[in-house]
């Protein structure tokens, strides 16, 4: 399932993850700083097609913040679904994701 990288740690969570990715539609990565969490995020995003969008990104908030429903929609209508790191950021992002 993973595309080797020369600078990608594999992570044991990282097939426990895919496994659940066929039955839910949201995951959370939680961990301490500087873990991984971002990398293994990406990853996912690269292996599964999906759109990767940060909420680290002021310019990515601020069009979220537009309209969340929107957004989170929108963006993950491609088919692939969508990555989003540090929603935390986006406290209001939690609500227009379980719809």
């Amino acid at each position: 399932m993973f595309a080797a990288q020369p600078d990608f740690l594999p992570r044991h969570i990282s097939s426990l993850i895919y496994e659940h990715l066929k039955y839910v539609r949201i995951i959370a990565i939680i961990g301490p700083r500087q873990s991984g969490k971002t990398t293994l995020l990406r990853q996912i995003a690269r292996d599964r097609q999906m759109i990767f969008r940060s909420f680290d990104e002021k310019k990515t908030r601020d069009l979220a913040l537009l309209d969340l429903d929107d957004f989170i929609a929108g963006e993950s209508k491609h088919g692939g679904g969508m990555a989003i790191d540090e929603v935390g950021r986006l406290p209001e992002a939690f609500l227009a994701l379980k719809w």
